[in-house]
């Protein structure tokens, strides 16, 4: 009886510690996941701020689902990317995101921030009242990576807020 016991002992204290072991590598896997992908969307945030819609798309999968409040429905692919990106930046030449949080966990990114900027070419169908209004939003987006390529991003924000800074309400 006092053998099993101790060979149960020594079989507990083998599986303890090749459990720890792995889950020591799965956390070191997960944790260069993690930064991996949180170096992907800071890219991003840093060629949106340098107006680089270019740059922005290549960080995206070729496939890639983007949404936004401010989106008649959601959008796919690098082209549309490039497109809804490149016209930001033509409606609002001085716009930029400043990032006050970012959490990665795994292939998620979690990120807050403020959106900025001033309204000088608003489309044809707004308001002429948004022309040289500024704004500050704060916003969240969540962002997923596979295969070093942005795949899911999706912003949500108080459209709210912002079309009454804009003056279109």
């Amino acid at each position: 009886m006092k053998h099993k016991s101790i060979i149960l002992f020594v079989v507990a204290v083998a599986f303890l510690a090749t459990f720890d072991v792995t889950a020591q590598k799965k956390s070191k896997g997960n944790n260069r996941l993690s930064q991996n992908s949180q170096q992907i969307v800071e890219s991003m945030f840093a060629a949106f701020n340098r107006h680089d819609s270019e740059a922005m798309a290549a960080l995206y999968s070729d496939d890639a689902f983007i949404d936004s409040p401010d989106f008649d429905a959601p959008k796919r692919g690098q082209q549309a990317i490039r497109e809804t990106y490149s016209k930001y930046f033509r409606q609002t030449p001085d716009i930029r995101d400043d990032v006050k949080s970012i959490v990665a966990c795994g292939d998620k990114v979690f990120v807050e921030f403020v959106s900025s900027g001033t309204i000088e070419n608003p489309p044809s169908y707004a308001p002429p009242q948004m022309k040289g209004k500024k704004f500050a939003v704060k916003m969240a987006s969540v962002l997923e990576i596979k295969n070093g390529k942005i795949v899911r991003d999706v912003t949500y924000y108080n459209q709210l807020s912002f079309l009454k800074q804009i003056g279109a309400m």
